[in-house]
């Protein structure tokens, strides 16, 4: 058993990047220990977790966060535990989608299938959780003791299941799957096996009925539940490859869409073998996602009289849209590459494509001479900003990989204008 103890020492070592950017006083080392001594007296008097969370909204969902940094370190340190203990290791998106890809390219027949768990955090039994990591005698007794108080207090507030927004919420999701994922990636009649959160993709063989398969996920999932219809799923029977199929096949999953070939791709061989075409282009929900964000850019500097800032702000924002920028990595520091072509990289499908479809979008938004939307727009731009905005385009910046620069206040400002 790991035990990362609740000291000083400990919790002071969960103190992220993001914490000393929200607040400078935590560069002092004094300061950092005071807020850990602090964290440690709350434990022992246990009202750690006494404050109620702040709520917001997110993407249309309630989403929480810690009051109070003390009680975010804690509960940082719990998910630490758990972590070790548990060997949890979540594989991140670009990983599964690339790995997605290799097997579609598969020229054998398979079936393909996509679930989502409905209401996924919500859904989630605390009381489990604790009777699991009780019964394993994996975990320390005192991480046990101070989840289960954490637990409590969401008791209190009436928040169900674990709270969006919340890093322990996201460990203690990947604990709860862990058996899940466990059975699915070892059974012979699955060549493939992927989850990204609540969003899950299994490649199998024909053989397997997707009767079959559905029973399984729903016995395996329970008490927890999957979407079985609508965009959130999907069920395919890929045939083997030929040069006379004209067969086509279209699913999304994790920002994507991907339409599956019948017939082989013209270039991709690997080793005189022929590969299956693959199309990859960015999800309809994200598209209209980017347009959203483009219009709310807009709405934001027209609601006020035009002026240097506020126009400012306009172009930050449609360059952050159409471009790439570097994010500063929440835990260590470190610079991340993001925007048009970071988030997409796997894009693989050009004409008349979803770039070609956003460039057309923002010029219509700036010269369009019917919309109500685009006169009001218009009226309050010069025509050499109207210039210069429709020189920032999607198809450069995901291209050329166009790089701009932004301040962490600059990244927090633009991203406030943007409600959708």
């Amino acid at each position: 058993m790991i035990e990362y103890a609740f000291t000083r020492r400990n919790l002071t070592s969960t103190i992220l990047y993001k914490d000393i950017a929200s607040n400078i006083d935590l560069e002092d080392k004094k300061n950092r220990k005071i807020l850990g001594e602090k964290a440690m007296s709350k434990i022992a008097d246990d009202t750690i977790f006494s404050s109620p969370l702040k709520s917001m909204l997110v993407a249309g969902k309630a989403a929480y966060r810690f009051e109070q940094l003390e009680s975010e370190l804690v509960s940082r340190l719990i998910s630490k535990n758990i972590r070790a203990n548990y060997r949890i290791r979540p594989e991140n998106r670009h990983s599964i989608i690339n790995n997605t890809l290799t097997f579609l390219k598969e020229g054998s027949p398979y079936h393909l299938y996509r679930f989502d768990v409905q209401n996924f955090f919500e859904e989630i039994c605390t009381k489990d959780i604790i009777n699991k990591l009780l019964s394993d005698g994996k975990c320390p007794r005192h991480t046990i003791v101070l989840l289960n108080n954490f637990f409590r207090s969401l008791n209190a507030q009436t928040i169900a299941g674990l709270p969006r927004g919340i890093g322990l919420s996201s460990t203690l999701a990947e604990f709860v799957l862990l058996e899940f994922d466990s059975f699915f990636k070892t059974r012979a009649e699955i060549f493939y096996f992927a989850r990204f959160v609540d969003d899950i993709l299994i490649i199998t063989s024909p053989n397997q009925s997707a009767s079959s398969l559905n029973s399984l996920v729903d016995q395996k999932l329970a008490p927890l539940k999957a979407h079985k219809v609508g965009s959130k799923s999907a069920a395919i029977h890929i045939g083997k490859i030929s040069h006379e199929s004209e067969t086509q096949e279209c699913f999304d999953y994790l920002g994507y869409k991907f339409k599956v070939y019948g017939k082989p791709s013209s270039t991709d061989k690997v080793m005189g073998i022929m590969r299956r075409k693959i199309d990859v282009e960015i999800s309809p929900k994200k598209i209209l996602k980017i347009k959203n964000r483009i219009i709310d850019s807009f709405i934001e500097y027209i609601k006020k009289p035009p002026d240097k800032k506020s126009y400012d702000l306009l172009t930050n924002r449609i360059k952050t849209l159409t471009g790439n920028y570097y994010i500063t990595d929440a835990t260590t520091g470190i610079p991340i590459k993001t925007g048009i072509f970071f988030n997409y990289a796997a894009k693989n499908f050009f004409e008349s494509c979803s770039l070609s479809n956003l460039d057309a979008f923002l010029r219509g938004l700036l010269y369009s001479k019917r919309h109500k939307l685009s006169l009001r727009i218009t009226s309050q731009l010069t025509p050499a900003q109207v210039n210069q905005l429709i020189g920032f385009t999607f198809s450069r910046g995901f291209h050329e990989r166009v790089f701009h620069s932004f301040t962490h206040p600059q990244l927090r400002e633009i991203k406030e204008g943007w409600k959708r």
